[in-house]
């Protein structure tokens, strides 16, 4: 039944479908319970995405191998407060999430999954709200409303097209520059995360990690971490120094986006965006590195797939989180 239950999670269930569920979920409370945490998992799973290298196996198969490796793993989530079944539908849908990958992560049940892997993908977002996407070169994103992101040329030196507002992370490798072309410049990017507003005559590129260069009318300027470049009419108006570079962000909400992120960075996003006190116990554990894509996911969501990801233990009240080595 789990193939099913994924496949309505993703509307593609047709009604005869629909109808053996109802029937299978009426048969017994743990059908029922089994069919809410395979759609939690599903719906959770779609809008995570964690970079990793895997096989591309059945989505059942995975639901069944998520559960299994749960139960094997040793606990490494530590409520103050008792244990609920969301927390365990959580540990499923972060188990699924690791075990697919980004891209790949149930195929999206055949949904937009042309979008994802086509040569030159093109993706808009509406007035209303954005949406993370990871683009075949491995490049995560958050788009903003009303923004465009499109893939012009696909290799070894990838080059995109942005209009609006997007934050992105682009992998760094050796020999490789990913091109970004905007309406008012171009940025040329040697693996970094940055947040970019492009309007009509206008640039501002805010660097979160590593550098990028902009050129505008003939000039370039190289902006590092923690600055933001300005263009405005054609011209380089210069590079600004951003003291608090999170206040910036407020426009995507709770979305974050990682690729090998240092965890000591990841938790100083995490606690400006959630307004929360995370403890590291141990300074070893600072430089571990997260990829991943949250898109809207509660503070508990949050840190439950990060500290999975990091293979860490997490003691966590509503306010604060103290973070141990397992073992």
């Amino acid at each position: 039944m789990d193939e099913l239950i994924i496949r309505l999670a993703h509307s593609q269930a047709n009604e005869n479908e629909k109808r053996q569920l109802q029937e299978w979920r009426r048969e017994s409370p743990d059908n029922e319970r089994r069919f809410r945490e395979v759609l939690l998992i599903a719906r959770t799973a779609q809008r995570l995405s964690v970079q990793t290298q895997t096989r591309r196996i059945p989505a059942s198969e995975a639901v069944r191998i998520a559960a299994e490796r749960d139960r094997q793993r040793r606990a490494i989530w530590v409520p103050t407060v008792g244990n609920s079944p969301t927390r365990t539908f959580l540990k499923l849908a972060a188990a699924l999430a690791l075990i697919l990958g980004a891209a790949a992560l149930l195929d999206r049940a055949g949904q937009r999954s042309a979008d994802v892997v086509a040569e030159r993908p093109r993706f808009v977002t509406g007035a209303e709200t954005g949406r993370s996407v990871q683009l075949p070169d491995g490049t995560l994103a958050y788009l903003g409303r009303s923004t465009l992101l499109e893939v012009i040329q696909a290799g070894v030196s990838p080059e995109l097209r942005v209009e609006g507002r997007a934050f992105l992370a682009v992998p760094k490798e050796e020999g490789r520059r990913t091109i970004v072309h905007t309406s008012a410049g171009q940025v040329t990017v040697l693996g970094t995360r940055f947040d970019v507003r492009s309007e009509i005559g206008e640039l501002d590129l805010l660097v979160l990690d590593g550098r990028v260069t902009i050129a505008v009318g003939g000039q370039d300027v190289e902006v590092s971490e923690g600055e933001m470049g300005i263009a405005r009419d054609g011209a380089l108006e210069g590079v600004v120094q951003v003291e608090n570079p999170e206040t910036r962000l407020t426009w995507m909400g709770n979305a974050m986006v990682f690729l090998g992120t240092p965890l000591r960075e990841v938790f100083d996003e995490i606690e400006q965006r959630f307004d929360v006190d995370i403890n590291l116990t141990d300074p070893a554990l600072a430089e571990r590195r997260v990829s991943a894509v949250f898109d809207g996911e509660s503070f508990e969501q949050v840190m439950y797939i990060v500290c999975r990801v990091v293979d860490v233990r997490c003691t966590v009240t509503d306010t604060s989180v103290t973070v141990d080595a397992t073992g």
